[in-house]
């Protein structure tokens, strides 16, 4: 499915200078981030209904799924003060970014994967960029980690979290079949 959550705009909130980074080069790695670091947290079953009706307006999911993606201010039952969620849209962004910065600096050719380089730049070192990827998803994981507490603590507006042990669809028994 090559529908997105985010915008370059979003990732913009988070990180300003990500403004310089052409939208058909983030896509992808925006993709992978939904896949391998939002879809685990979710569960397969609420991931697929929540990335199919986030943005339709007239599903009646569609207040709790904007929630969900750009987060609310909210108190738990029997908890004293608010909780600010921040959504999942600084999730997908960190991961998003980490992946980008990591695999920028290679453009693939017919020739192979080249580095490219002008007289006006120097190329930042890979141990550096590595360190930056990794800061940028530890930030990631600290969101992660305040999504499972935002569903836990509103398991009855997300009640597809629920779903089997992990919300994945084979725990529910659905078999998938190859041709």
């Amino acid at each position: 499915m090559d529908k997105v959550l985010i915008s370059i705009e979003d990732i913009c909130r988070y990180r300003p200078t990500s403004r310089v980074i052409p939208v058909d080069r983030i896509q992808p790695f925006i993709r992978e981030a939904q896949m391998q670091d939002l879809m685990p947290v979710l569960g397969d079953v609420l991931y697929y209904d929540f990335l199919n009706k986030f943005d339709v307006t007239t599903d009646p999911k569609y207040t709790e799924y904007q929630e969900l993606l750009y987060g609310k201010t909210y108190t738990p039952s029997g908890y004293p003060s608010t909780i600010t969620f921040e959504g999942v849209v600084p999730i997908v962004s960190y991961f998003a970014l980490a992946r980008y910065y990591e695999n920028s600096q290679l453009n693939a050719t017919a020739y192979g994967l080249v580095q490219k380089n002008s007289e006006y730049a120097t190329a930042t070192p890979s141990q550096a960029v590595q360190a930056h990827a990794e800061y940028l998803r530890s930030l990631g994981v600290s969101f992660q980690d305040g999504l499972k507490v935002f569903l836990n603590n509103n398991l009855t507006t997300y009640p597809l979290y629920q779903y089997g042990d992990k919300g994945n669809i084979q725990d529910m028994g659905v078999k998938f079949f190859s041709v």
